[in-house]
C-alpha cells in the first residue's frame, strides 16, 4: 500500500499544466495528515488546477505556501441549510503557534494569477489563525488574486494582506471577492481594532479590492471588512448580518457585531447596492487625524445600524438610513444605552436608536436623495417627534465636532409641505436651485418647520475661526410665536441694515391690535398723535408704537 501510494504520488509530477486532481496525491505513511499531499500536488503543477474531491475533508495541520499561475478549486457548492452556503470541498485547518495560516503568499518577486475556488475552508480554532495570508516587502508585487464561491469559516481573519512593514512600497494589487461567504466568530477580545476578528483584514496602501456579491456573518464584537491601510476598493451588493437579536431583551444585553466595513486610510472607496443589519455600525470611516482627500461614494445602500465618517469626504446617493426597533420589553431603563441605542418609556417601553448617519470630525458629505427611515412611524411611537427624546426620525445627516453636510434639495422636493422636515442640525448647509413647472405652485420652494411649541433658531447667518464665531439668527418664538430676529454680536457692531425702504403693516386707529408687548411698530393711516401722545383718528397717518400696553403715536 506504501509502494502504490508512492507511485501514484510521482506519477502527478509529470502534470506541467492543466489539471491535477488530489485523487492521485493520497497521505504517504507515516503522514496523519493531508498536509503534504496538498503541497506534493501544488509541486506537480507549473500552471493549472489542483481539483479537490467531492465530499471530502481534507485534514491540514501546517501552512501551505502557494505559487502562482496555480488555482486551487473545490466541487460546486451546495446550501446545507445551516444559512450558509458549504462546499462539498472542504479543508480543516488546525492552527498553532508555529502555523497560524492555512495558506499563504510570502513574495520575494512578482507573482500573478493565484485564485481559489469553490471551497470550503474552516479552523478550529479563531486564535491568531488566518485563511488566506499575504506578506511582502520593498519591491515585491502580487497581482491577479481571485476568490470565488469560497466560504471561510471560524478564523481570526478570513483574508489577511499586510506588507508589514508600515509603508507603500509593497503592491498587492487587482483583488478580487467573489460570492464568497464568510462566518466570523465573536471576539473575546476587543480592546482595539486590531484584536478583532475580521472577514476581510488589509493594511496596505498600494493595494485594490473588489468585492461583490458576497455574504459576511459578523460575529459579536467583530468586524466584517478593515480596511486598516488600503487603497482603490469598490464593494459591491455585500451583505453583512451580525448575530440574531433576541426578543424582548434591553439593547445592551444584545450580542451585536462591531462593524460591517471598518476602514482608515484609504484610497478611492465605494460602497454599493449593499445591506447590514444586526451590527453597530454599518460603516465606520476613522481618520479624522488625517484626513484624506480620496473620495468615498455611496450608493443605493439599505443600512440599519449606525454611519459614522471622520476624516473623509463622501458622497452619498440614494441610501436608506433606517431605525431599529425591538418587540415590547417591560423595563424601567431610560435614556441613551449602549451603542447608539435609545430607550423610550413613553412608547410602549420599546427601544429604539437614532438612524441619523454622522458626520463627524474633519469630515464632509454631499447627501443626493438620501431617505432616512421609513415613511411612517414605528409601532407606538408617535408621529411627532417631539415627543420623544431623542426623535426617532431624522431627516438629515447629523454633524459633529467640524463635520459638514451639503445636501441636494431635490431629495425633499415632494415634502415641502411636510410638517415633519426637520433640518436643525448646525453645519448642515443646503444650496437652493429648485425649479417648478407651476403644477405646485402653493408648495414653498424652501420649508423649515420646528417643533410644535418649541423655541429654535430656523436660520442661522454668520462666520467662524479659530477666533470669533458670531451669527444672526432667524427664530420662532415658542411661547407667542413671533418670528424673532437675534444676534450674538455684542456692542457697537450688533444692528440690523436694510439697503432700501422697509414697509410696515398698515392699519387704521380702530383696528390697531392689542400690544403683546412693548416695541412693537406699525403704520396707522389715519391717525393722528393726541393727547399724551395716544393714538387718535381723523389724521394724515403715523407711525404707531407700542409703550406701555398702548400705541402711541408720534
Amino acid at each position: 500500500m506504501v509502494v502504490t501510494a508512492l507511485l501514484v504520488s510521482v506519477a502527478g509530477v509529470h502534470a506541467q499544466a492543466g489539471y491535477v486532481y488530489m485523487s492521485n496525491f493520497q497521505r504517504i505513511y507515516p503522514e496523519t495528515d493531508d498536509t503534504e499531499a496538498i503541497r506534493r500536488a501544488i509541486a506537480a503543477i507549473e500552471s493549472g488546477t489542483v481539483v479537490f474531491d467531492e465530499n471530502k475533508v481534507y485534514d491540514v495541520r501546517e501552512t501551505i505556501n502557494l505559487r502562482e499561475k496555480v488555482t486551487l478549486q473545490g466541487s460546486t457548492r451546495n446550501t446545507t441549510g445551516t444559512g450558509f452556503p458549504e462546499s462539498p470541498s472542504l479543508i480543516l485547518f488546525t492552527p498553532n503557534s508555529t502555523y497560524k495560516s492555512l495558506f499563504k503568499v510570502d513574495a520575494n518577486t512578482f507573482m500573478s494569477e493565484i485564485t481559489i475556488k469553490n471551497l470550503g475552508l474552516k479552523a478550529t480554532s479563531s486564535t491568531d489563525s488566518v485563511g488566506f495570508e499575504a506578506t511582502g516587502v520593498s519591491g515585491d508585487s502580487i497581482f491577479g488574486v481571485t476568490f470565488r464561491d469560497v466560504e471561510f469559516s471560524g478564523f481570526h481573519y478570513g483574508i489577511k494582506a499586510s506588507d508589514g512593514t508600515g509603508t507603500s512600497s509593497w503592491q498587492f494589487d487587482n483583488v478580487s471577492v467573489q460570492n464568497c461567504t464568510f462566518v466570523v466568530p465573536t471576539s473575546t477580545s476587543y480592546g482595539s481594532d486590531d484584536a478583532r476578528h475580521a472577514a476581510i483584514y488589509v493594511d496596505s496602501t498600494n493595494s485594490g479590492w473588489r468585492i461583490s456579491n458576497t455574504t459576511i456573518g459578523v460575529g459579536q464584537h467583530s468586524i466584517g471588512v478593515y480596511f486598516k491601510r488600503g487603497s482603490y476598493t469598490t464593494i459591491d451588493s455585500l451583505i453583512s448580518n451580525g448575530p440574531l437579536q433576541v426578543a424582548n431583551t434591553h439593547p445592551s444585553a444584545q450580542s451585536r457585531g462591531y462593524t460591517a466595513v471598518l476602514v482608515k486610510k484609504h484610497g478611492l472607496l465605494m460602497i454599493r447596492n449593499s445591506v447590514s443589519e444586526g451590527v453597530v455600525y454599518d460603516v465606520k470611516v476613522d481618520d479624522a487625524a488625517n484626513p484624506r482627500l480620496e473620495p468615498i461614494n455611496l450608493i443605493s445602500n439599505s443600512f440599519q445600524g449606525l454611519v459614522l465618517i471622520e476624516g473623509a469626504s463622501v458622497t452619498s446617493i440614494g441610501n436608506q438610513f433606517r431605525f431599529e426597533q425591538s418587540t415590547e420589553y417591560s423595563g424601567e431603563l431610560e435614556g441613551q444605552g449602549e451603542d447608539g441605542f435609545y430607550w423610550d418609556p413613553d412608547t410602549d417601553d420599546r427601544w429604539f436608536r437614532s438612524p441619523a448617519p454622522i458626520a463627524g470630525s474633519n469630515a464632509f458629505v454631499t447627501s443626493i436623495g438620501d431617505r432616512f427611515c421609513h415613511g411612517a412611524a414605528p409601532a407606538n411611537v408617535s408621529n411627532n417627534p417631539s415627543e420623544v427624546s431623542p426623535p426617532w426620525c431624522k431627516e438629515s445627516w447629523a454633524t459633529e465636532s467640524n463635520g459638514a453636510v451639503t445636501v441636494d434639495l431635490g431629495m425633499f422636493a415632494n415634502r415641502f409641505n411636510s410638517p415633519n422636515l426637520f433640518l436643525n442640525y448646525s453645519d448642515v448647509y443646503f444650496p437652493i436651485d429648485y425649479s417648478d413647472s407651476g403644477a405646485h405652485v402653493d408648495r414653498p420652494m424652501f420649508s423649515i418647520m420646528a417643533d410644535t411649541g418649541a423655541t429654535r433658531p430656523l436660520l442661522r447667518l454668520g462666520f467662524r475661526d479659530s477666533t470669533y464665531n458670531y451669527h444672526y439668527e432667524i427664530q420662532r418664538n415658542g411661547g407667542n410665536g413671533y418670528l424673532e430676529f437675534k444676534g450674538n454680536q455684542g456692542g457697537s457692531n450688533t444692528g440690523y441694515d436694510f439697503n432700501g425702504p422697509v414697509k410696515l403693516p398698515s392699519y387704521t386707529v380702530s383696528t390697531l391690535p392689542t400690544p403683546q408687548g412693548d416695541g412693537s411698530l406699525a403704520f396707522c393711516s389715519d391717525c393722528t398723535s393726541g393727547t399724551n401722545l395716544t393714538c387718535a383718528g381723523s389724521g394724515n397717518g403715523a407711525l404707531a408704537l407700542s409703550d406701555g400696553g398702548a400705541w402711541i403715536c408720534k
